[in-house]
């Protein structure tokens, strides 16, 4: 897996740019346009544009055990719903399963969607991307 990770880090703008034309989801196009137009989530974007499958699945206890409290956390992948989480995390990811957002709601964990931290972070400050 590292090395599909590793092979999307070389992508330019532009193969970005005609990845995200290929894209049939309209809420990762609309993602993927707004980290280009953000230096800052360029990194981010190169992900975005790959394949569904590398995208990452990762439980409650990853984010658990690689987070501290007020950090806010980025999965580029699917949130799983094993484990709990106890730390007052901001979590943004490009899915969740739905046990895994009712325990969200339950502990009262500040979570969405990556497109909603690109347009109120454009500066991406403080943001930990879990892979």
């Amino acid at each position: 897996m590292k090395q599909t990770m590793k092979h999307y880090t070389n992508l330019s703008k532009t193969k970005i740019k005609f990845r995200s034309k290929v894209k049939t989801n309209p809420s990762v196009v609309e993602t993927l346009n707004l980290a280009l137009k953000n230096k800052s989530w360029l990194s981010i974007a190169k992900v975005i544009a790959g394949s569904r499958r590398a995208y990452k699945k990762i439980n409650l206890v990853d984010v658990e055990n690689n987070s501290e409290n007020g950090d806010v956390v980025v999965v580029i992948g699917k949130v799983l719903s094993g484990g709990d989480l106890t730390k007052k995390v901001k979590l943004r990811a490009m899915s969740y399963s739905k046990s895994a957002e009712e325990k969200l709601k339950a502990s009262k964990i500040d979570y969405g969607f990556v497109l909603e931290e690109i347009k109120k972070n454009t500066k991406c400050e403080g943001v930990k991307l879990l892979k």
